[in-house]
């Protein structure tokens, strides 16, 4: 029952996890208002100002002072300013934060009912762009953030001039969406009219990108870089371990004091886990260090920074890597950028500069070789959201690492497996004296015999008491053409052991007045049946162990040394990508804590059953496994031949020390019965049977519990095919008796007891050009609207 707390404690610890990771969002309660209309005029000039005009018509379903409309300040592609903002049809005010505007529209000491014109109109302002082919316009005509629906919607667009229109793009839907099913778009001159097809829910919005010819929008004002970069010289010079040492100086002019510029280092495209960082020092500056960057903490005036490092991979790479020279979000400017590339080869580089993820201007790059190395030179600034990149070859035939190999844990391995094998042989039993028995030994239920004669215990074992009570007379069974029931009839013997007795009880619990159907037990004695058979293994301990307990402890000693030969490789392994033993120690002591730990809480369960392992043990045994790939993964452990050879062994191993097992002498005396008895049920001839029955009529039925038990139920029944067999007193059905009828019973809550015990522990389940069109709220304005 301990083991049940602490499985079902973890899982609600889980639970709880998974929520906070992944929390519900709940829907919005009834709005109280809807906007019948709502007419959208956009009006963009060549000044890349967006004035909008939002003619609305709202119903207010309920008295409410009006709404508030929220209208970001900043889009995901370019930084936004608002201004000029006017209501009409009602009284506004207005409030701002660092992200958005919000326009209060209504009365504090009013309340208005029914519907409204109201005229919101606004300016949004936007610098020139960095795209040198092409200007862009993005706009939420429709923010995704109402919270209420828009019956009817129509916008207009207009742009200076007709022919400067390259191509647009419509999206509308919840947010993110690229696709548009709910509007059509068409142009007419100079304007795009966007009609909504049907009515809008909450949370859809619309947003348009309009795509010009180069510079439709060159009065718009250059954005006021806080600091520019003159030069940016990046020196990486790769030796023959293949460890990348670089050195970056550039040259900076900031126009305000306590700028930061998040510099990428080179290997920030790199898979993780793979490298390490060695010898960081920044000379001129101030900066905090991150996993793949650094925050370089810029003055006011021109200053010079160098940063030097060395990135060590933790193996030789033999796939091309990315070098990345800059961050494209960077809010600034490189006049020049100069890379140094040595090598002990000249590699075939590929480079690549991108704007806002799409296109390559690697054509303003000038690329030289002078003494061995390769001399990259940009000709144009890099601007804002240009991203540069050069993809290097790796040829490994040039790089060489000395390290520390050893095959111990492979060695180790062969006589660990010598030995558990040796051990296996001699603890088997053997030449086992089985004396033909007629009956089963005295003292022994029938589930009892299923689990002293192969260690498990299954739904035979306990359909079978079912049949070993109806034969003493506890209960009768009432078969019907599509069910049976049980009646209880009289109280279990006082001498039976207490899980017999409990179980008994807990059985007819679950009906009504001694009477308990099928349909009673399903989903509700599956803990009965559990704690049964948690009562049984533990009276087969101590006194009447059917394992001898010294060799048990050497199965657990055994089990802990399988795990032996791969720690040993992969210490070994570990340091050969550290190469300092104190790091080794330190990173694997968080292991070597948890892993015994683990283990240890697999070993002390004392439920070790095959078929019906409790929830909790295997847990155990799955974190453990998983600990031991997230030891190979998270070490950085290169996956190769020996290693997966290693994790074979290893498992061999396991499962070789998990079957070292000694019968103990109680057991082998029980064994010696069963075995005689069961030798008995197959092989007794006719005539023996017939004196049997003449002996005692009821013979049969008294065996039936213990054949199902020892797997020779189809036999027995087989043998008794031309024998006439009476009527058992407990026995009542709906059809006339015969003794297929037995056999049909008995296959029948075979399979039903299978069910029963899984039903509980299963549970319920329940384009070539480059122009991207954006998603569903990636512009400017739109923003949200709600009542108050």
């Amino acid at each position: 029952m301990a083991g049940k707390k602490l499985y079902r404690i973890i899982i609600c610890f889980l639970l709880c996890l998974f929520s906070i990771e992944f929390p519900i969002i709940e829907a919005n309660e009834e709005a109280g208002y809807v906007y019948d209309e709502l007419n959208v005029i956009v009006t963009i000039n060549e000044e890349k100002e967006y004035h909008v005009e939002e003619h609305m018509v709202i119903d207010f379903q309920k008295e409410m002072h009006g709404i508030i409309r929220d209208i970001p300040k900043e889009s995901q592609v370019e930084d936004v300013r608002i201004k000029d903002v006017k209501v009409e049809g009602m009284p506004y005010h207005i409030q701002q934060s660092s992200d958005l505007m919000q326009v209060t529209i209504g009365d504090r000491e009013q309340l208005v009912k029914g519907k409204k014109e109201i005229v919101l109109s606004y300016t949004l302002t936007h610098y020139q762009d960095d795209d040198p082919l092409y200007d862009d316009a993005y706009i939420n005509v429709l923010g995704d953030n109402y919270d209420t629906e828009v019956k009817k919607f129509h916008a207009q667009i207009s742009f200076p001039k007709k022919e400067q229109l390259e191509e647009f793009h419509v999206t509308s839907g919840k947010r993110g969406s690229t696709s548009n099913p709910y509007t059509t778009a068409t142009t007419s001159g100079n304007q795009l009219i966007i009609d909504a097809s049907q009515k809008l829910d909450d949370h859809m919005g619309i947003t348009a990108h309009l795509r010009f010819q180069e510079a439709t929008f060159s009065k718009a004002p250059v954005y006021p870089y806080p600091f520019t970069i003159q030069q940016m010289k990046t020196e990486v010079k790769v030796d023959e371990a293949q460890d990348f040492n670089v050195t970056q100086t550039f040259t900076y002019e900031s126009i305000i004091d306590h700028q930061t510029y998040r510099m990428p280092l080179i290997h920030q495209k790199w898979k993780n886990n793979t490298y390490s960082i060695k010898d960081l020092s920044v000379e001129g500056g101030k900066y905090s260090d991150f996993i793949n960057q650094i925050d370089l903490y810029l003055e006011k005036g021109t200053h010079t920074i160098t940063i030097r490092y060395q990135v060590h991979p933790y193996h030789l790479m033999k796939n091309a890597q990315t070098l990345t020279m800059n961050d494209q979000d960077m809010h600034t400017r490189i006049d020049e950028y100069i890379c140094i590339l040595d090598m002990p080869y000249i590699p075939d580089i590929s480079m690549r500069i991108q704007h806002n993820g799409s296109g390559n201007k690697a054509d303003m790059i000038q690329k030289e070789e002078k003494d061995g190395t390769l001399i990259l030179t940009t000709t144009q600034p890099l601007k804002n959201n240009d991203l540069y990149t050069v993809l290097v070859p790796m040829n490994t035939t040039y790089f060489h690492r000395d390290t520390f190999t050893s095959n111990m844990g492979l060695y180790l391995t062969i006589p660990l497996l010598i030995g558990m094998i040796i051990l296996r042989f001699i603890c088997k039993t053997r030449n086992l004296i089985t004396p033909i028995n007629f009956h089963p030994p005295v003292g022994l239920n029938s589930a009892q015999a299923g689990y002293v004669i192969d260690m498990k215990l299954s739904e035979k074992d306990i359909t079978s008491l079912i049949f070993y009570w109806a034969d003493r007379g506890y209960i009768k069974i009432y078969q019907t053409k599509n069910s049976y029931a049980f009646e209880k009839v009289k109280d279990i013997d006082a001498r039976a052991l207490p899980y017999e007795q409990k179980l008994f009880q807990r059985m007819f619990s679950h009906g009504h007045d001694g009477y308990v159907k099928k349909e009673d037990l399903t989903y509700h004695f599956y803990d009965d049946i559990m704690n049964a058979n948690d009562e049984i293994i533990k009276y087969y301990q101590g006194k009447y162990a059917l394992r001898d307990p010294k060799i048990e402890v050497v199965r657990k000693l055994c089990i802990c040394l399988s795990f032996v030969p791969l720690i040993i490789y992969l210490f070994f392994k570990i340091y050969d990508v550290y190469g300092d033993i104190s790091k080794v120690i330190q990173t694997l002591i968080p292991f070597m804590v948890i892993l015994p730990l683990l283990l240890s809480f697999y070993l002390l369960s004392r439920r070790a059953k095959k078929n019906h392992k409790p929830l909790h043990r295997r847990f155990f045994f799955a974190l453990f496994i998983f600990m031991i790939v997230l030891l190979i993964w998270s070490l950085a452990v290169e996956i190769n031949m020996m290693l997966l050879i290693m994790c074979l062994a290893t498992l061999i191993l396991w499962f070789i020390a998990n079957g070292i097992h000694k019968d103990s002498t109680y057991r082998k005396q029980l064994l010696s019965s069963l075995l005689g008895f069961k030798e008995f049920i197959e092989t007794a001839q006719k005539d023996q049977l017939e004196m049997m029955l003449q002996e005692d009529p009821a013979y049969y039925y008294h065996v039936l519990p213990y054949a199902q038990v020892l797997h020779v139920s189809d036999i027995w029944m087989d043998k008794f095919k031309d024998l006439t067999l009476p009527k058992p007193d407990w026995y009542e059905g709906t059809q006339a008796f015969h003794y297929m009828a037995i056999a049909h019973i008995v296959q029948n809550m075979e399979y039903d007891m299978k069910k029963t015990m899984h039903s509980s522990s299963t549970g319920v389940t329940s384009g070539s050009s480059g122009f991207h069109g954006g998603s569903v709220g990636g512009g400017s304005g739109g923003g949200g609207s709600h009542g108050w």
